[in-house]
């Protein structure tokens, strides 16, 4: 993992300044990083670097040849499985927590995505690699049995969107966030939503293997299905002389017709 430095000039990240030299990299993530062109990647001249079932963002320079990976900008070789990344995909978990920032939110577009098998058994942070059966771009594995988030309808009354996993030790501190950027805002107490809408949840607890982990779920309320309507119209019958009652004709669902 290459994130979060600052470079004055270029390549925050990795600086290729040897217009000789080839970089060669693999499992890994580069992303985050802040300098005044190619933030986490920038190379002098023309020349090959080979980046394989990695994760990497921002560059600038050099003709990159990618094997089943994530990133963004323009290819001179992309062969496998692989993804140019769009602004506003979902891919990391955010933060603050270094240990965790660069670790894969749920639904992200990196998840399984490597169309491999074989590869490292352990990610970055230790957990078995892969899951489900595939490996996942960069560093790290997304990892299921953690927390899942929960869609629901709404009912008018105060609702969790979100479900523990069995890898969850839940006889340690657990804290939920809706708000990652604020330290301030955990709260061991699991925060509850009623309106209709969408809603990112952090969750900070301890795996049964003793990881301290992180990660982003999804809760949503969607809207109650409307009642079923009933469409009542007056039929008249033709005057023969003789003395009726009105007729009313119902039509529930346009499915079924009655009489009252």
């Amino acid at each position: 993992l290459i994130a979060d430095n600052t470079a004055t000039g270029n390549g925050g990240g990795i600086y290729v300044y040897n217009t000789g030299s080839n970089m060669t990299m693999s499992w890994s993530t580069v992303a985050g990083n802040t300098a005044a062109a190619g933030p986490d990647f920038f190379s002098v001249g023309n020349i090959y670097h080979d980046v394989s079932y990695s994760i990497l963002l921002s560059r600038s320079g050099g003709l990159m040849r990618y094997v089943a990976s994530l990133y963004t900008g323009s290819a001179s070789s992309a062969t496998g499985s692989c993804h140019v990344y769009q602004s506003g995909e979902t891919l990391f978990v955010g933060g603050s927590d270094i240990t965790s920032k660069y670790t894969l939110a749920e639904g992200s577009v990196a998840a399984d995505a490597t169309g491999v098998s074989t590869g490292p058994t352990e990610d970055l942070n230790g957990n078995t690699r892969p899951v489900n059966g595939v490996q996942d771009y960069g560093a790290f594995e997304y990892q299921t049995n953690r927390v899942t988030g929960l869609t629901k309808v709404y009912n008018g009354q105060e609702q969790l969107l979100l479900e523990l996993g069995d890898a969850v030790d839940t006889t340690k501190t657990i804290e939920y966030s809706a708000d990652i950027t604020d330290e301030q805002a955990w709260s061991e107490t699991a925060p509850l939503y009623t309106n209709v809408g969408t809603y990112p949840i952090w969750v900070r607890f301890t795996t049964t293997d003793g990881h301290v982990e992180t990660v982003k779920v999804t809760g949503e309320i969607t809207p109650a299905p409307a009642p079923a309507g009933l469409a009542i119209h007056t039929v008249f019958a033709e005057y023969d002389a003789e003395e009726h009652f009105p007729i009313l004709e119902g039509e529930e669902d346009g499915d079924h017709d009655f009489f009252l």
